[in-house]
């Protein structure tokens, strides 16, 4: 039966950034899909072609609307256009062309060509399809994938709408029960194709052991070829798992929730699709996701009045060229000072004044003269650091500089790295993940043309490290084995058959010494296991940091990342306002 197919997949920052690359065939290598065949490429076309990066063209659709931002907002909605494969393999290129263009009409009805970022056709796949990818804006001009994408029924009256759409034209065409009348749910189609492909290897491998002639193989591969039999039927249960499982949707309560969510999923490379009341991924990984958010603890919006005298005084020293000056900012913050022995303030909504040397060590007299005089010492290193750095690390030493110059401007407000220390620009949590960046930037001499070869070299090693451990666990198993077996025949306590005997001596083992090398090899292996281990955690942690600074600079270079701290800090301000109310 011949099928239109329309899908709408929400999108955060990072996946923004991985769909223009994939989209716009921008990668030397597509390693997670075979069926791209780059000597076709040339023949992928536009109904819409993109100006600049996904990143930098929504970015730019959402300040020109004036949309309100917030930490979570979806910036971009990536929408797949298709149909059935016999249905289009049957048509030639000027019929499939047709037939993709009357869908990529549909999408401009429905969420406007002002919102479309790119639509491309991706002929270079073993069936032609449409990737649309748009700003979830709706029509009275606010940033709203959930009100776009909707609930469950919003999804169905959706595909009933595309399929009368399409239906006009193609009278041959069917309907798909909806899965919420049919209780069925299925892997999606990328998740399918991976663990389909993960299967056949297995199998393939499978029928090489089952199919091997016993006769020309030693006793030592015997053992090895049983262990890797038991290990692939293993895994091929597994696999078949995952491929008959069911999609679930689970209900998650709160956008920080929801954030905890989709970092531990995008940690663990695991595809899901985010709906109006939580995330919906294949049944197996629901473990993993009840486990994070079991591990959640939200942040505390909370802050002592201490505290909060505290961080005024640490803003307030940026605008003080001396102490007197300092009291007078704090007096228009609405403080009341007592002056006498000891410098106090009183908020406005308290009734007793609170000494400053009260608040530690950072804000007696002489120590806050001392940081009034030094205010600038930090801003003036930065600066000379931006002329004398260049490429990426130089980008990332002057966005410290606009960062620092949104607070002047009273944009931004102080937002602490390390909560123990005083607000200073050397803590301000934008200002230290930027230099962070800056640094791994000069340590490793990254570029912007290199970056993506060593996220793929580091891609690489991880899976050289995952292949090794896997080697050595197997070899490991068989030593455990010997030394077990070895250990109690050769210290009397078990008698020895002829054929442990040949088992034994295949592997050399003939006696009480030979067990305790036996157990030497074992250690020194652990031992290698184990910093193979810690090398590949170090991998992880590079790598993470590295599609970080890629996203960041993504950011920085087309003018997008102050836009996202002037939006994030209005949503806090407007969170702030709702809760005094």
């Amino acid at each position: 039966m011949p099928y239109a197919i329309i899908r709408l997949e929400k999108r955060d920052t990072v996946a923004i950034v991985k769909m223009d690359k994939h989209h716009e065939r921008k990668k030397d290598e597509y390693k997670s899909n075979p069926d791209i065949d780059k000597e076709r490429t040339h023949l992928n076309y536009y109904f819409k072609e993109p100006t600049s990066t996904y990143a930098h063209m929504a970015n730019e659709r959402i300040s020109k609307m004036k949309c309100r931002v917030r930490k979570d907002s979806v910036l971009m909605v990536d929408t797949f256009l298709g149909g059935s494969p016999e249905f289009l393999q049957k048509m030639n290129p000027a019929e499939q062309k047709e037939f993709l263009k009357h869908a990529y009409d549909f999408v401009v009805d429905y969420v406007g060509e002002d919102n479309i970022l790119s639509a491309v056709v991706h002929m270079d796949e073993k069936t032609p399809h449409l990737h649309v990818t748009f700003t979830p804006i709706t029509a009275d001009g606010r940033l709203s994938a959930k009100e776009i994408l909707g609930n469950q029924q919003k999804y169905i009256d959706r595909q009933n709408k595309f399929f009368s759409h399409m239906k006009l034209k193609w009278n041959e065409l069917e309907r798909g029960e909806p899965s919420k009348e049919t209780g069925r749910k299925h892997l999606p189609v990328y998740e399918f194709k991976r663990v389909t492909q993960e299967i056949k290897k297995l199998k393939e491998r499978l029928h090489e052991i089952q199919n091997e002639s016993i006769e020309n193989i030693s006793p030592e591969d015997i053992i090895l070829m049983k262990n890797e039999l038991r290990e692939l039927q293993e895994k091929l249960q597994v696999a078949d798992k995952k491929a008959n499982s069911p999609i679930i949707e689970i209900e998650i309560p709160s956008d920080e929730k929801m954030s905890a969510a989709r970092e531990v999923l995008t940690r663990k490379n695991i595809n899901f699709a985010e709906t109006s009341h939580g995330i919906s991924v294949p049944k197996y990984v629901e473990k993993i996701i009840n486990e994070a958010l079991s591990d959640f603890k939200p942040q505390k919006n909370y802050i002592s009045m201490r505290k909060k005298i505290a961080l005024d005084i640490d803003e307030s020293i940026y605008f003080s060229n001396n102490y007197e000056k300092l009291l007078e900012n704090l007096q228009e913050k609405g403080y009341d000072v007592k002056h006498g022995k000891h410098i106090a303030v009183r908020p406005s909504n308290a009734e007793r004044f609170i000494r400053l040397k009260s608040l530690g060590e950072y804000y007696t007299e002489d120590a806050l003269k001392f940081r009034i005089e030094n205010k600038d010492k930090f801003y003036n290193a930065c600066r000379d650091k931006i002329s004398k750095t260049s490429g990426m690390e130089k980008e990332f030493n002057a966005a410290v500089g606009e960062v620092i110059g949104l607070f002047y401007e009273k944009r931004i407000s102080p937002r602490k790295s390390n909560d123990s220390e005083p607000y200073s620009f050397k803590n301000d949590y934008r200002i230290t993940k930027l230099l962070d960046c800056a640094k791994i930037i000069s340590n490793e001499n990254i570029t912007g043309e290199n970056i993506q070869d060593k996220m793929d070299e580091l891609q690489s090693r991880k899976t050289e490290i995952y292949k090794r451990i896997g080697e050595m666990k197997e070899s490991q198993r068989i030593r455990a084995d010997l030394i077990n077996c070895g250990g109690e025949v050769y210290s009397g306590g078990a008698s020895m058959s002829e054929e442990t005997k040949t088992f034994l001596v295949s592997y050399g083992i003939e006696g009480m010494q030979d067990i305790e090398n036996l157990k030497e090899i074992y250690s020194e292996n652990e031992k290698e296991m184990q910093t193979l281990n810690l090398e590949l955690e170090e991998s992880k942690q590079k790598l993470s940091s590295y599609m970080k600074i890629s996203a960041l600079y993504d950011d920085l270079k087309h003018g997008s990342y102050i836009d996202k701290l002037v939006h994030e800090e209005l949503e806090r301000r407007g969170d702030e306002k709702e809760e005094i109310e």
